[in-house]
């Protein structure tokens, strides 16, 4: 019974030191450590100052999006609208006084009143304007750093790594149950720095170091084949708009990335990603306000194959070759 006892705990000795070998890099301590936005060699630390490379193949996150519904939605939900500036009416003004005229020893008091012309100025369209989309969260794992935070509760507060996404409505698309937007703009991933992250102050996401930018072209989409529908309230005199709280929506972005920083974690020297190198985003959420003004959503990021990187290349195609070919033509 000894011997097999001995089997078992060599087994899985052996198990647990090959899981160690191949596993990602755990980078957590006891206690907090030390973040740096730069590399620097330390031989005290036995720091060196050439970065890690992590990969971008894989990385999960979760967030919120600010104005996240297609802009022709935001219109109906009267969020924006097409309505004129207004009329200006000039009004009619009456003047009245009294004067003295003398003649002789006599006085002649009269009064007279005038009136001003009226104008109206012609209603002007005003111009429809939108508050940028925008996302802002913090990533829940990466691969190659095992965990993504700092030791304690996993949560927005502890993450390692923050990110924002901000861009422009280029195209809009309102027909149909999908109604679909396509966004270009840029994004950005923050070294956290010991700064907590918080959904209740969404500037607190991009208050770190930028350690990998890019830029950001998005296409997402609207389910409303379970819409909602609010009725017309006379008081306020708005038609029938639409009740976007808690549909869902989805959206797949591309990322080039256009430059990275490289940081320190502890005693390491890492660096995410490479410049050239082309990110795919997923995401879905859902609106959690009425008017698609705000949704909650998590996502994943991989690294598109055949993307070129400043350190490396990673190639969905073969070296071009030539061929040739005979024939023998018998003859009889």
């Amino acid at each position: 019974m000894k011997a097999k006892t001995g089997v078992y705990t060599t087994a899985l000795l052996a198990l647990l030191a090959g899981s160690a070998a191949v596993g990602p890099l755990r980078v957590q301590a006891a206690a907090p450590y030390e973040i740096s936005s730069s590399c620097a060699a330390s031989t005290a630390t036995g720091t060196s100052a050439t970065p890690r490379m992590l990969s971008t193949s894989y990385m999960t996150l979760e967030g919120v999006a600010t104005n996240a519904a297609p802009n022709s939605l935001l219109t109906s939900l009267g969020v924006a609208s097409n309505s004129a500036t207004g009329t200006t009416t000039g009004g009619t003004t009456t003047t009245s006084g009294t004067g003295t005229s003398t003649t002789g020893t006599g006085t002649t008091t009269g009064t007279g009143t005038g009136t001003t012309s009226t104008s109206t100025t012609a209603p002007t369209s005003a111009p429809v304007t939108f508050a940028t989309p925008q996302e802002f969260g913090f990533f829940t794992y990466i691969q190659g750093l095992n965990p993504a935070f700092q030791p304690g509760t996993f949560n927005a507060s502890t993450a390692l790594f923050t990110f924002n996404a901000n861009a422009a409505t280029s195209t809009d698309t309102a027909s149909g149950v999908f109604p679909a937007t396509t966004r270009t703009g840029t994004f950005t991933i923050y070294l956290a720095n010991g700064i907590a992250g918080n959904f209740n102050n969404l500037s607190s996401f991009t208050s770190g170091t930028p350690i990998l930018t890019g830029t950001f072209t998005q296409n997402s989409y609207v389910n409303l084949a379970n819409q909602n529908q609010s009725t017309f309230n006379p008081s306020t005199q708005l038609n029938t708009r639409l009740n976007l709280f808690g549909l869902n929506f989805i959206s797949q972005s591309q990322i080039t990335i256009t430059s990275v920083k490289p940081f320190s974690l502890g005693d390491s020297c890492f660096q995410l990603g490479s410049v050239g190198q082309t990110l795919t985003m997923t995401s879905s959420g859902q609106f959690t306000s009425q008017n698609g003004l705000a949704g909650g959503f998590t996502g994943a990021i991989f690294q598109n194959m055949g993307t070129t990187g400043a350190t490396g290349t990673t190639s969905a195609t073969g070296t071009a070759g030539t061929s040739t070919s005979s024939s023998t033509t018998a003859s009889s």
